[in-house]
């Protein structure tokens, strides 16, 4: 019927106008239903959407209501009023959804309930500014009456007047009846007080009975403000209640027809899939009729042809018909052909890619024939930027120079040739160190097409040779330090069981000898003995990793204590003082200073042993907030070569190692004591430094940085000037009481005026955290008991993660630990123990302002 090419032409032209016909139609049916449909649905969506969104300004209503109660966020109020309008809003839209009428009548309850609770959360919280007016009066009350018995020296009254203030601190805090009554009748024992002794002092009984009316007003507030809240919290729950039943019987409703529309839905596109599969396949029978001649394939192989000859190898042959005719059959095979070039070409470039090394390919003159991606990173370039050029073309000559000296070692050698360099990427100017193998290349008949490189980073590998290297060395220094360590411990027990007979006797001696001079004798033992027990506590001290025991002592009575406790050695040596006379309140182990200047002082008197005119020079000043301690003689003084090894363990110029005889023979030394000496100084945060001639005399300096007890008022302008936060409630948790009395003291007054509260323990900071929010906690690692600092941080971030933590340490095992924890956690930052009162105080802000951004 179909046998010319106009017929069949006219004939796939009608069918193709039938099926557009066809297709049409159906598919403006189908889009129609499906408009209905998806409008049903969207709506039915927005509305449990709705119901949602009121289900969550619910618990959105609670949080803001306990925020304005708090009175802690300024914002609270505004919050609060937005999120009950809302849900009023979206309430009144979901009345107007088509439900049944047991679910309009319980949304309808549910608005007018959110009204009445609404107005019984104002009720609230004009209590509570009522409440917080009557406070200002009440703690105004308070404060006059205690100034007025300050004032006056009552000292008889500074105890009831202590109970008072305990009281009105816990009735603050908790407005516990007991407490309540507890603290009138504080008040009615004051008034009595008052009468008795100072019946005339109308004043201070006009403030007790002021503060007390005052007292009982605010305690029948807060009464009624408990009362309301009880009131506010009934309401809540019956709400809740309510909108659970509705919640549920709506969800319900809606689930069920959207199941329905769901259904339907799926029914129409089962049949538009069923049409569409019908069409398709009447198109495609269309188009093999249409496209079954030998025009379109010989012309389609053409084609493709001219752009593979053109370099385009994406092109493929399009046929239509068995692949049994042979003009179909040269296309297939030439496809084929492409794709395996096609595949074996993205496989090689794939396989150099995904190298992690630096590969890339020269020619015999140098120039590049390929590179991957981390090649393009080495020399800041793409692929088709570097191909054709040379490495002078993008590093210096001196490194091309090198580059290309290896290149004629690998041809020459014939064989793979490894070299180690580093260099430096033009991308981001890292610097990595690479065993790089360069390997000649050769076709089938022997001729050289180039060097293939390949270049590893080892970077991490040298990285952890140098680490083990650095563990050996670590390692055989501990195994000596444990030796040391065991060897003090014995020395130390036996030397206590001694010192313990003489304390023994001599506080005997104390307690039955009468003569006054003998008292003194025994006085003077029991002291000496005493401080023999610190020695021995630092004498194992340098194979310990021992903390320091902070406090106040004055640093030039230390030294004179040091320098009549060596009276006897120092006997023919003149001792020059500079600067003894100025008390210097000194932060720092007293035990521990004592026995570095024991150390250095007897370090002098031995190298003075055979001097003539010997002296003894010590110095001690203060200078930009650092202590310095000078000590120096004109002794033998340490060889040049040997300066650098005073502070070794166990290196020591006595004794048999006296190779110039500059020490009597009889002085010896373990070689321990500047080991010893240098410990001490790091640990308190010190420096150390040591000069010497030989023949001379040497001079050892000590710097300590200067804690003083309260800010200078150059510090306080600093704080100022910087921008520094005030009136915050923080913890201050740390066991030694002098260094918290001085943090205490910066932190609550001018310019903080922090509130503070202060624990030793860890238990005791738990207690504090269980009652009290804080803006920040000053944190110690090192506390007694079974609770430290690690464990008090794992328990406050279980519970708040943005709590400001401010650690105070300098504890060794912990200062590696928190460089790991800054990292993770932004609102962590940590101080090494002691620091100046104003890196403490820098260091809070800087962790406030965090917290506030």
């Amino acid at each position: 019927m179909f046998r010319t090419i106009s017929s069949k032409i006219s004939a796939i032209v009608i069918l193709l106008i039938l099926l557009f016909v066809v297709n049409y139609g159906l598919l403006t049916y189908f889009l129609n239903e499906q408009e209905i449909l998806a409008t049903q649905m969207l709506e039915m969506s927005q509305a449990e959407r709705k119901l949602h969104a009121v289900n969550g300004g619910f618990y959105e209503i609670r949080f803001w209501e306990k925020k304005v109660l708090e009175e802690k966020n300024p914002d609270a109020i505004a919050n609060y009023g937005a999120s009950i309008s809302s849900i009023k809003t979206e309430l009144r839209e979901l009345e107007d959804f088509e439900t049944n009428k047991t679910i309009q009548s319980k949304l309808h309850s549910i608005r007018a309930g959110i009204l009445h609770q609404e107005t019984i959360f104002n009720e609230a919280q004009q209590l509570k500014t009522t409440q917080n007016l009557h406070r200002t009066s009440l703690n105004t009350s308070y404060r006059s009456l205690s100034s007025n018995i300050l004032n006056d020296d009552m000292r008889q009254f500074f105890k009831p007047l202590f109970n008072l203030n305990h009281f009105f601190i816990v009735y603050i805090m908790q407005q516990d009846e007991p407490v309540y009554n507890s603290l009138i009748m504080v008040v009615d024992y004051l008034y009595k007080k008052i009468e008795q002794i100072h019946p005339s002092d109308d004043r201070t009984k006009e403030y007790l009975l002021s503060f007390k009316n005052l007292l009982q007003e605010d305690f029948k507030l807060a009464n009624l403000i408990n009362n309301t809240e009880e009131h506010f919290e009934l309401v809540n729950t019956g709400l809740l209640n309510q909108f659970d039943d509705v919640f549920t019987e709506a969800s319900a409703l809606f689930k069920s027809k959207y199941v329905e529309a769901e259904s339907k839905r799926n029914y129409l596109n089962n049949m538009a899939l069923f049409l569409t599969v019908i069409s398709v396949t009447l198109m495609g029978f269309v188009f093999y009729l249409f496209s079954k001649t030998i025009v379109t394939p010989i012309r389609s192989l053409a084609m493709v042809m001219r752009k593979v000859r053109d370099g385009n190898f994406d092109e493929r042959f399009f046929w239509a018909g068995s692949k049994k005719d042979e003009l179909i059959g040269y296309g297939y095979h030439f496809n084929t052909m492409l794709d395996t070039l096609q595949e074996h070409e993205a496989l090689l470039r794939t396989l150099i890619e995904t190298i992690p090394d630096l590969v890339w390919l020269k020619n015999p003159q140098g120039e590049y024939l390929l590179c991957n991606l981390r090649f393009e990173r080495f020399f800041g370039a793409k692929q088709k930027d570097i191909i054709g050029k040379t490495d002078y073309d993008f590093v210096d000559k001196k490194l091309a120079d090198f580059f290309k000296k290896m290149d004629l070692a690998a041809i020459r050698a014939n064989e793979p040739y490894i070299n180690e360099e580093e260099i430096v990427y033009a991308d981001d100017g890292h610097k990595e160190h690479l065993e790089t193998i360069k390997t000649p290349v050769f076709d089938s008949e022997g001729n050289l097409k180039g060097v293939l490189g390949i270049a590893r980073d080892i970077t991490e590998r040298k990285k952890n040779e140098e680490e083990k290297i650095q563990a050996y060395l670590a390692l055989e220094e501990h195994k000596k330090l444990a030796l040391v360590g065991k060897i003090a411990g014995k020395m130390a027990h036996d030397f206590n069981n001694i010192l313990g007979i003489i304390m023994g006797q001599s506080e005997l001696g104390l307690l039955r000898c009468k003569e006054q001079e003998t008292l003194k004798i025994f006085q003077v033992i029991f002291d000496q003995s005493l401080r023999g027990r610190n020695l021995t506590k630092n004498l194992v001290a340098f194979a310990k990793d021992q903390e320091p025991k902070y406090e106040y002592f004055y640093l030039n009575e230390k030294i004179e204590l040091v320098l009549n406790l060596l009276e006897k050695n120092l006997e023919g040596i003149e001792i020059r003082k500079e600067g003894l006379s100025e008390n210097i309140d000194f932060l720092a182990d007293p035990g521990m200073i004592e026995h570095c200047l024991v150390n250095i002082f007897q370090n002098s008197i031995h190298a003075l042993s055979k001097s003539e005119n010997p002296f003894i020079s010590v110095q001690l000043r203060q200078s930009n907030g650092t202590v310095i301690v000078m000590i120096s003689d004109n002794g033998c003084g340490i060889p040049e070569a040997h300066i650098d090894k005073i502070f070794e363990p166990s290196f020591s110029l006595k004794g048999s190692r006296d190779v110039l005889a500059s020490y009597e023979s009889t002085i010896k030394g373990s070689g321990y004591g500047m080991a010893n000496v240098n410990k001490c100084i790091e640990l308190h945060k010190g420096n150390i430094t040591v000069h010497s001639q030989l023949n001379i005399g040497t001079t050892v300096e000590l710097s300590f940085p200067l804690i003083r007890r309260k800010l200078t008022k150059e510090e306080k302008m600093a704080i100022k000037n910087e921008g520094c936060h005030s009136n915050k409630r923080i913890l201050l948790v740390e066991d030694e009481i002098q260094i918290a009395e001085v943090q205490r003291f910066v932190l609550t007054n001018d310019p903080c005026n922090h509130i503070v509260d202060v624990a030793h323990t860890g238990e005791a900071a738990l207690k504090f955290l269980a009652k009290n929010e804080y803006d920040l906690i000053s944190l110690d690692y090192m506390l007694p008991g079974k609770i430290n600092g690690k464990n008090m941080y794992d328990h406050i971030r279980s519970e708040n993660k943005t709590t400001p933590i401010l650690f105070i340490s300098g504890n060794i095992e912990f200062l590696e630990s928190i460089k790991d924890l800054k990292r993770d956690d932004c609102f962590v930052d940590h101080v090494s123990k002691p620091c100046q009162n104003i890196v403490y105080l820098n260091s809070i802000n800087v962790l406030l302002d965090k917290a506030k951004s």
